[in-house]
This record gives C-alpha cells, structure tokens and sequence, in this order.
C-alpha cells in the first residue's frame, strides 16, 4: 500500500503543477489574436503616420507652390500696375500736349481780330507816312580841295509842290554842329529822285560827317549818308530827332518858287 500511494500523491502534485503552469489552448488563441491585433494596430499607425507625413510634405509643397505663384501672381500684377501707370501717364502728356495745341489753334475773338487789323492798320499808316514824308539821301559825291570841297547830294522825296517838298540837304560834324547847308528854292515833283550841288563844305579831307535831308512838312528823314572824302561816304541810318536843334540855324528857306 506504500508505494500506490506514493505514485497517487506524485501523479496528484504533477497534475497540480500542470494546472497551474499550463496553458489552455483557447487561452494561447487569444493571446495570437491580440498579438495580431496589436501588429495590425502598429502597421495601421505605420501607414497613418506614413499618409500623414506624406499629406503635410504634399500640403507643404502646394503651400510652396501657391506662395510662389503668389510671389509671381504679384510680381506680374505689379509689372502690370506699372505698365498701367505708365500709359496713364503717357496719355496724360499726350492729352495735356493735345489740349495745349488746340489752345494754340484756338479762333481769335472778333474783338481780337479787330483789335490786330487795327494795329496793321495803324502800322501800314506809319510806313505809308514815313515813305510819303521824309526825304532820304541816296547818294553823295565830292570834289576839290581840302577846306573847300563841293558836294552833290542825290534826294529821293515825295514832293507835292511847295505845300511839301524837300527844302534843303545839310553837313554835320559827327556831334551834329551844322557845317554846310543847300538851301533848295522850289519842289521837284517831276524829277525824282534829284540831285543838288554846293559848296564850298570847309572839312578836311580826313573828317568824318553826316549828310541828310529835311522835309518841309515832316523835317529831318531817316537814311543818310556818313564817311568823308578821304574813305568816301556809306548810307547809314539816323534818328530824325539827331541835332534837330539845327533846323532853326541859318541859312533857312525864305519862300518857294514851285
């Protein structure tokens, strides 16, 4: 009896320990379904992190894309704000230099228009009277002798009869003291231009003068004559106002005979 009992109470403690340390077979279907479970889970968070990582480097790369197009979009558009700006401008000149030549081209007033004729007029009635009034010298000759010389003097005027005509030639030194005077006794409506001698002009042959003509309405004219006997003589021109002091010297016309 001592030995069954023995092998009883090892068999007894075998199957204790068995129980205790074994593992069902259910149990070990759990554990591979949790360990494939957890593995799934992992290559999920794998591939979630993987998608994500690719989704934030795509979102990265179309952020890229549109900042650059940005950048681009703006830089054209400001290329294009100032090409803008700069017709606007050249439209402006083109306008403000259009709008200054019709201002040019604008039609005169009647009032301005009057106003202009009436200048012309006034004009063309001054040259008219100088041309009509004043007698001019045209030409001067001398000849002789130092001290004495005789001058012929060339007179264009316009001679009427004795109510205006030329009344005399006369010699100025260059500071306008009379020197010599050819009074002319009678009109010359018939003979223009004319020519009138005298003397004796007492100049050196050296000395420099004037020679003009004075009209017995309107008095001294504006062409004259300057130079001396030596460089011969210029016409020139001289105001009518020059010496006009002289008019009133002797010798002066006493009457005229036509």
């Amino acid at each position: 009896m001592k030995y069954p009992l023995m092998f009883i109470g090892l068999v007894f403690g075998v199957l204790v320990l068995g129980g205790c340390s074994t593992t069902s077979p259910s149990d070990i279907r759990e554990a591979d379904e949790v360990s494939e479970v957890d593995e799934v889970s992992e290559a999920n968070d794998t591939a979630s992190a993987d998608e994500t990582t690719e989704v934030e480097q795509d979102s990265q790369v179309e952020e890229s894309v549109q900042v650059n197009g940005t950048e681009q979009a703006n830089e054209g558009e400001i290329g294009e704000t100032t090409s803008q700006a700069e017709e606007v401008t050249e439209a402006d000149e083109a306008s403000q230099s259009s709008e200054d030549d019709n201002a040019s081209e604008v039609p005169q007033t009647e009032e301005t228009k009057k106003v202009e004729m009436s200048n012309q007029v006034e004009e063309a009635s001054e040259n008219s009277t100088v041309d009509m009034e004043l007698a001019n010298v045209i030409s001067v000759e001398a000849r002789g002798d130092p001290g004495s010389y005789t001058f012929s003097v060339g007179i264009s005027s316009p001679d009427e009869g004795c109510q205006q005509y030329a009344d005399w030639w006369e010699v100025l030194t260059e500071d306008g003291e009379l020197i010599y005077r050819r009074v002319l006794l009678h009109s010359h409506v018939t003979e223009q231009p004319f020519v009138r001698s005298g003397g004796p002009v007492e100049i050196a042959a050296d000395q420099a003068v004037w020679v003009r003509a004075h009209m017995n309405t309107s008095g001294y004219g504006v062409v004259v004559f300057t130079g001396s006997v030596e460089s011969s003589f210029q016409e020139a021109e001289l105001s009518p106002e020059f010496a006009i002091e002289a008019a009133n010297l002797d010798p002066l016309p006493n009457g005229c005979d036509f």
